[in-house]
This record gives C-alpha cells, structure tokens and sequence, in this order.
C-alpha cells in the first residue's frame, strides 16, 4: 500500500510493472519524508544492505535458492515520526522546525 500511498499523498507516479511499485531519488528523500510525516504519518527509511555480489556468494552457499532468494538484501534503517524527528542539513530548509517533545516512562 505504500506504493498507492505515495502517489495519493505525494503526487508521485506508478512505474511500470506487474507489481504497484512507485519511487523518488535519494536526494528528495528530506522533502517527501517531511511532507508525510507532517500529514501524521510513519516514515520507514528502507537502505540495500548487500551488494550483487555479495547476493550472489549468499546464493551460492545455501544452494537450491528460489527467485524470491535471488533478491538484493534490504533493511529498514530508520524510522521518523512527528516525535522523534530530528533536523539535519539533509532535511533542506528548516525554518519551520518547531519543538518536538518524546517522553518514555519505565517502571
């Protein structure tokens, strides 16, 4: 659903495939994030943990792989909120930051 999400919410436009699948580059990561976490969302920032190469080695020592074996690894890296945003130059323009307050109670 993340796919049909970003292109209610974002604008963006569905890629060509069998699958809904849509994208931004890497540098517009600040503006599209910011522009769903201000919308109340959870951000998830998804970074590919494993080179080609590397997915091919993998393959090769566990043997009888399947297609779904046969995928570069990925990992879920970051996640943002309204809460536990924090500022940095990658985010661009910060003139309106406004303070954010996170507090966590254990027993």
């Amino acid at each position: 659903m993340d796919a049909v999400l970003g292109v209610q919410e974002l604008g963006l436009l569905m890629m060509k495939g069998d699958n809904a699948h849509a994208g931004f580059p890497e540098i517009a990561y600040g503006r599209y994030s910011a522009t769903l976490i201000d919308k109340g969302y959870k951000v998830a920032r998804i970074e590919q943990t494993e080179t080609p190469d590397m997915m091919e080695k993998r393959c090769k020592k566990v043997g009888g792989v399947s297609k779904f074996d046969r995928v570069v690894r990925r990992e879920v890296c970051q996640v943002t909120t309204k809460a536990t945003r924090v500022y940095s130059f990658m985010d661009g323009d910060d003139a309106h930051t406004q303070t954010s307050y996170l507090m966590a109670i254990t027993e």
